[in-house]
């Protein structure tokens, strides 16, 4: 991954809002919030999914994209 610059991970990031529609991931701590918190603290949720995107991980990238039964789902595919 370092050499080629391609990767072949998935990550996941939640963004969570209060029902007046505030972010909760922001906390007036001084101290980042767990998945857990902002699962708990959010009554919308908003998932984040970063997947591989060269064909030599097309399996994990399907993989990445069916395990999460997402309601919506942005493509991105490159034109080259």
């Amino acid at each position: 991954e370092v050499l080629n610059g391609k990767t072949s991970s998935v990550s996941r990031h939640f963004l969570g809002f209060d029902w007046t529609g505030k972010l909760v991931n922001c906390s007036s701590k001084l101290r980042s919030l767990s998945d857990d918190d902002i699962v708990q603290d959010s009554s919308k949720l908003l998932t984040l999914i970063d997947l591989a995107g060269h064909q030599k991980y097309l399996k994990t990238t399907m993989k990445g994209l069916l395990s999460q039964s997402p309601d919506y789902l942005l493509l991105v595919i490159p034109a080259d």
